[in-house]
């Protein structure tokens, strides 16, 4: 579990998560990130997209200016 704590002693350069996963999704990580003050970089993976500028719309819509971009994994990689 991400908390105020674990950021400030990881203070990662970057966060990466799937798209999509059993618990969340990047929306939630999103809202988490935002709440706890996380200003770095966000990540997303995910297989091919039909269409990842909705996706990166509606991400920017929580994360707002910050940095998020959407890492398309071929499926033989998954």
């Amino acid at each position: 579990m991400i908390d105020a704590e674990m950021l400030a002693r990881v203070m990662p350069d970057v966060v990466l998560s799937p798209l999509f996963s059993p618990g969340h999704d990047i929306l939630d990580l999103a809202r988490l990130l935002d709440r706890l003050g996380y200003q770095g970089p966000l990540r997303a993976y995910s297989p091919p997209l039909p269409n990842t500028a909705i996706v990166c719309a509606e991400v920017r819509q929580i994360w707002g200016p910050r940095d998020f971009d959407i890492l398309e994994v071929p499926p033989a990689w998954n």
